[in-house]
């Protein structure tokens, strides 16, 4: 956001032209060897956004030519929080400092939520869920330049270049059509950017000017932030009033025998019912149709959910499940804090 400390760690270069660092459990290095491919990469990358995307090519050699990786964020591509165990990722997010705080960002922007959920139709916990996820709210929307990130994982990152080489593309088209300074703009170690952390292909195609200034700015402008993410939703898919997740009940035998790593397999209500198998709520598996089973366990324990296709959805944001999942209990949690404040009090009942 406006204002925030970059935190990009320098990189000193040594006379055996290697980077490295410490962070890791085994040091990361780039040799003079990687580098000089490197670099060729870069001026091939040049080339191609001059001759394909019409862009100035004194400019792109001003700002790539002599830019450097930074190796933390190699480091944070290889150890991603959803890696962890579900209960230590879940204790990141399902807080009360981040719950109480996601209810504060509802107060203070109810207007924009209700409007949005009502012309997208995505349910506004959702929205906070993302975003109390993805950035607490906007508080940690800014660790590192955007093109420090994305240079570093676009050619010096090989088993994902050819994915941030386009998103870095797209964030120099994005810099020129929305009047960005490229070498100013903060977001997240992957390159993502503002309170929703879009990529720059989605900041691009998916970000929406809600306040018909003339621009989008997805870091300070949260009526933007939130249209953004209920756009994105339900260009991804998103059914209204359908139901994200629930607890199951049946044979935990049947369960095993049925769940999905990747939370795709899905199973029609009529047959996880022949199996015995139901939301524990007896509604939701009724409404969505089908469903996966997933198993997040806690303690070594198994722990069975029905997911649907808006959880889904919710992947198409981060493909982790328990991204998805946090993204969902997030929502579910700050809801009924809400409905809490909301609810009427004895006296108020009475009267």
């Amino acid at each position: 956001m406006k204002g925030k400390r970059l935190f990009a760690a320098s990189v000193l270069l040594s006379t055996h032209m290697v980077f490295s660092t410490t962070l890791a459990s085994e040091p990361i290095q780039i040799t003079a060897a990687e580098q000089a491919t490197a670099q060729k990469k870069v001026q091939q990358f040049i080339n191609n956004m001059v001759e394909k995307k019409g862009l100035d090519r004194e400019q792109l050699n001003a700002l790539l030519l002599k830019r450097k990786p930074l190796i933390p964020i190699i480091n944070a591509m290889n150890r991603p929080y959803e890696s962890k165990p579900w209960s230590e990722y879940r204790a990141i997010f399902i807080q009360p400092d981040r719950i109480a705080q996601g209810v504060a960002y509802w107060k203070a922007h109810q207007k924009t939520l209700s409007s949005v959920a009502k012309q997208y139709g995505v349910d506004p916990k959702v929205m906070l869920g993302i975003m109390g996820v993805e950035t607490k709210y906007g508080q940690y929307a800014c660790s590192y330049k955007v093109v420090d990130a994305l240079y570093t994982l676009a050619f010096y990152y090989p088993k994902r270049e050819k994915f941030f080489q386009k998103e870095l593309g797209q964030f120099l088209l994005l810099s020129k059509e929305q009047h960005l300074k490229p070498t100013e703009l903060c977001g997240s170690y992957a390159g993502a950017i503002g309170v929703p952390q879009f990529m720059p292909s989605s900041y691009r195609h998916y970000a929406i000017d809600y306040d018909k200034t003339g621009s989008i700015d997805l870091l300070n402008n949260h009526n933007d932030a939130i249209a953004s993410i209920a756009n994105y939703l339900k260009k991804a898919g998103w059914q209204y009033q359908q139901p994200v997740a629930s607890r199951t009940k049946g044979s935990q035998l049947e369960l095993a025998k049925l769940k999905s790593n990747s939370a795709k397999k899905y199973i029609s209500a009529t047959q996880l019912k022949k199996y015995g198998i139901d939301s524990n709520d007896k509604t939701s598996l009724a409404r969505a149709k089908k469903a996966a089973i997933i198993d997040l366990p806690i303690n070594n324990k198994n722990n069975y959910w029905l997911v649907y296709p808006n959880f889904g959805v919710i992947m198409h944001y981060n493909p982790r499940i328990q991204y998805a999942m946090a993204v969902y209990q997030l929502g579910e949690a700050i809801q009924s804090k809400i409905d809490e404040m909301e609810a009427p009090t004895a006296s108020q009942k009475k009267s």
